[in-house]
């Protein structure tokens, strides 16, 4: 049987999150996710995609760029296998999943890098769903720990205080934080409280800037 994923869309732009800010990167957006946040900004991903062979993903690929980075985000691209996927486009490409933290991966010598957005209370997702604690462990023990990226999107200061919580349960090798927002504004704002809060507690402090630079637009 041939290996055909659900994508939304494929785009090249810069990353516009978490320590590889602002290089340039190939993403493949899959649709499907198990979890249903309330400030998901592709919520679109939830129902909308076609299905795309390998070969097909590969050669839209090609037509961006050789030798770059791709960034499989979604939706949750670890409900999928993409080891069929990384075979047929090779290590010419480098690869880094961005995942909601509930599924563990595939293994894989392809991937480099896993940003591990774990979802807080705000999501409005039950605790049940969003926080797997087995999952979590593996992630903070990942032979690749250095290549571990942990996310997460701040609505206000109770958002805080649940990630310390969650760092005094599982000890992250690290802590990104990024502000919760859809418009230029709101993520000016939402940095703005965040500086403070990262300095007193060592965190990473990282915009969206694809919605600095385009708002809330797709394809970017």
């Amino acid at each position: 049987m041939v290996q055909k994923y659900p994508i939304s869309e494929i785009f090249y732009s810069l990353q516009g999150e978490g320590s590889t800010l602002g290089l340039p990167r190939i993403f493949i957006r899959v649709s499907g996710c198990n979890l249903r946040c309330k400030w998901c900004d592709s919520a679109y991903t939830w129902k909308e995609g076609a299905l795309m062979t390998c070969e097909q993903i590969a050669n839209t690929v090609k037509k961006y760029r050789k030798n770059c980075d791709i960034v499989l985000t979604g939706g949750e691209p670890l409900l999928y296998d993409w080891n069929p996927l990384f075979t047929t486009l090779g290590f010419s490409y480098r690869y880094e999943i961005e995942t909601n933290g509930t599924i563990l991966p595939k293994d894989s010598v392809f991937v480099k890098k896993y940003n591990v957005s774990i979802k807080l209370s705000s999501s409005g997702v039950p605790i049940s769903k969003r926080i797997k604690p087995d999952v979590i462990k593996a992630f903070c023990t990942f032979d690749l720990n250095e290549c571990i990226e942990f996310k997460f999107v701040v609505s206000d200061m109770k958002d805080v205080t649940e990630i310390k919580e969650l760092h005094n349960k599982y000890q992250f090798p690290n802590i990104t934080v990024m502000p919760q927002g859809v418009t230029k504004e709101e993520v000016l704002e939402g940095m703005k409280m965040l500086v403070p809060v990262c300095k007193k507690n060592n965190w990473r402090l990282s915009p969206r800037l694809q919605t600095l630079i385009w708002g809330q637009k797709r394809g970017v």
